[in-house]
């Protein structure tokens, strides 16, 4: 017997929580509806005052369920939000050992890129000195394509 009472005390709550508030609100505007109905084809109500209550109870109609549809998406975002609070505290040691190896990476490749980029600019600069030295001495024109600024210019 103890197995089921848990079982009976969620069905009771589920009913009195859940089922029977749905139904009270559901019965609520009903009654409202067929109310103002009889009160308007009884002729009580000016056009007026008729396309007012419509269009509230319009609304209404409309936006129970849509609230009853969203429930779930309101709930998740609370969910959500509370998650992202706790996430920091959680991620700290990862975030802070990834953080370290991303600066000892740069490091090393800044390092790295520095060593295998100083040949190539010693051997430019070597070839460098070594054409115009050839051009001074045998007097080599430029065979170089001007652009058209350098052509203004001149």
């Amino acid at each position: 017997m103890k197995s089921t009472e848990p079982t009976q005390k969620h069905r009771r709550d589920v009913w009195l929580q859940m089922v029977l508030p749905t139904i009270g609100v559901g019965l609520v505007i009903t009654l409202i509806v067929v109310g103002l109905f009889t009160l308007a084809v009884a002729g009580t109500f000016s056009a007026e005052q008729i396309e007012t209550m419509a269009s509230v109870m319009m609304i209404v109609c409309v936006l129970a369920p849509l609230v009853l549809v969203m429930l779930g998406l309101h709930i998740l975002m609370i969910v959500i939000a509370v998650g992202t609070g706790k996430i920091p505290a959680a991620l700290r040691p990862t975030l802070r050992s990834a953080r370290i190896r991303t600066e000892k990476a740069a490091r090393t490749v800044s390092i790295m890129s520095t060593r295998l980029a100083q040949p190539f600019i010693s051997i430019d600069t070597r070839w460098t000195r070594l054409e115009k030295t050839f051009v001074n001495l045998f007097n080599i024109p430029d065979t170089k394509p001007q652009s058209k600024d350098t052509k203004s210019n001149e």
